[in-house]
């Protein structure tokens, strides 16, 4: 687990009258709203999730694509006064799709909690922005040093730079060490030892569930097994065992009719037994007759 304790105080900023946004040689601070913010850490793409619901501003538009790195800056300052005059109490901000402006009243190191690092934020130069890379000490009040990072950070399409505030007091955010999942355990043991079984192994992944990025969620891989033949038992063999078909008893003959020269038939059927698993047919007649002498009626 990486503790990273930023020992911070409100830099002491004059202001230049009629100027909206002008900065410092650090070019990360708006004077007329003079907390200083801090990149803090890249992640994955975070704005428009229940971490972090409001687009505070959209400064895509405004956007100098030669001179990104002003841009950012000015997106910056554009949007920490936007959330000064809300009132309301915003405690992160974060940068993504090189220029929308999310806003948080999470504190930042409960979204590092639960939303994984990414390495995707851009600097000025369209460059990979670690943050933090680039800090460099400034003199802050009452005898304090605070680092700010020379360049700011943007985040892409897929990911969001996470930017804080500095306060009168001491600020203690825990960076939680990169969920990861885990790898696939071994295959169990076969279902079957014959005839085609199963077998199945599993492992936790990372995804979002519900807007929360988890890692615990559980992932199930199965293949077949056991392909071959199971050898039958004696009761299973005489089960399969082919069985020939033979015939029933004859029936009567059917009686003969006066003043008709109709034969009289019997018949007799294949089922005594049936032919079975591939058994052979009866052999022979299934029917027979013979004539009937001529009477008077």
């Amino acid at each position: 687990m990486e503790l990273i304790k930023l020992f911070v105080t409100t830099l002491f900023l004059s202001v230049i009258p009629y100027i909206a946004c002008s900065y410092v040689d650090l070019n990360l601070f708006c004077e007329e709203y003079s907390d200083g913010l801090i990149d803090v850490a890249c992640v994955e793409k975070v704005g428009n999730t229940q971490h972090m619901k409001k687009l505070i501003y959209n400064g895509r538009n405004d956007i100098d694509w030669e001179r990104y790195g002003k841009s950012i800056k000015r997106i910056l300052c554009k949007c920490n006064e936007l959330v000064k005059k809300s009132g309301k109490k915003y405690l992160t901000l974060g940068i993504q799709f090189y220029g929308e402006c999310w806003v948080s009243e999470h504190r930042v190191e409960d979204i590092l909690k639960e939303v994984p690092k990414s390495k995707l934020c851009v600097n000025h130069k369209y460059k990979a922005c670690k943050p933090r890379s680039f800090h460099q000490k400034a003199a802050g009040r009452n005898g304090y040093e605070i680092k700010v990072n020379t360049h700011a950070c943007a985040g892409n399409d897929k990911s969001t730079a996470l930017y804080t505030y500095y306060h009168l007091h001491e600020i203690q955010i825990e960076v939680l060490e990169e969920a990861k999942e885990t790898e696939w355990t071994s295959w169990t043991t076969c279902s079957k030892s014959c005839g085609k079984g199963y077998q199945e192994r599993s492992r936790t992944a990372c995804e979002m569930v519900s807007g929360v990025h988890r890692c615990d969620v559980m992932k199930v891989d199965r293949r077949e097994c056991n392909y071959q033949s199971c050898a039958l038992t004696e009761p299973a063999k005489a089960a399969f065992r082919p069985i020939n078909g033979g015939f029933s008893e004859w029936t009567s003959w059917t009686p003969c009719v006066c003043g008709n020269t109709a034969p009289s038939i019997r018949t007799r059927k294949c089922d005594n037994p049936k032919p079975q698993n591939s058994g052979k047919n009866c052999v022979g007649e299934p029917f027979q007759m013979k004539l009937c002498k001529y009477e008077e009626c």
